[in-house]
């Protein structure tokens, strides 16, 4: 138990410090790169309508397939994207935010789900634990990044926090995997009899 709480823990904030630090930097980032604020928003738009499309996409697959293992393939693959948009433009990085924005929200459903699945009795009050905390975390991560950022600058701080998510997958294998359904059996009703 003691492990499972653990690596919740750790792959929350990991993911957080991302996704969240990105929320919090990138505007800045993007302004002192000569980026308009029109520009930047819709730069940002697309990242953060990436995430809402990578939610519903984990929570469908989920569903289908084992949870730790796309929570962990999607943290894997959440890195190199969104390192890469932060130094591309145009159509690259179109294609590299909403890649990014897809993988770094897509555990977001899964991790409430499998809470909830480690105490049935308390559903709500874990759901909101897990939402406050991922909130919570992300922006403790954002303000000690942008304290960093302060005396090193934007990018090299951004382009570290971009691979985070690396050790949120990581640490995804110390995650409970997904339990084996049951089969559902069916019990035939009996035959009504000529009494009946």
């Amino acid at each position: 138990a003691a492990l499972t709480i653990t690596a919740f823990v750790l792959f929350i904030v990991f993911r957080s410090g991302t996704s969240q630090g990105f929320a919090t930097l990138l505007p800045a980032y993007f302004a002192s790169l000569g980026y308009t604020a029109a520009e930047f928003g819709l730069m940002l738009g697309i990242f953060n309508f990436a995430g809402a499309l990578g939610t519903l996409a984990g929570g469908y697959l989920g569903d289908r397939f084992n949870r730790r293992t796309i929570m962990i393939t999607a943290s894997f693959l959440s890195a190199p994207f969104a390192y890469l948009m932060l130094h591309t433009t145009g159509p690259a990085f179109i294609v590299s935010a909403v890649l990014a924005g897809m993988f770094l929200s897509m555990p977001h459903s899964i991790l409430l789900v499998l809470a909830q699945e480690l105490a049935p009795n308390n559903r709500g009050l874990v759901g909101g634990l897990v939402l406050g905390f991922i909130f919570a975390s992300g922006s403790v991560m954002a303000w000690l990044e942008a304290i960093v950022a302060t005396n090193v600058g934007l990018a090299p701080v951004l382009s570290v926090v971009a691979f985070f998510p690396l050790l949120a997958g990581l640490v995804g294998f110390w995650l409970p995997a997904t339990p084996k359904r049951r089969p559902v059996t069916v019990t035939a009703a009996p035959a009504a009899t000529a009494a009946d």
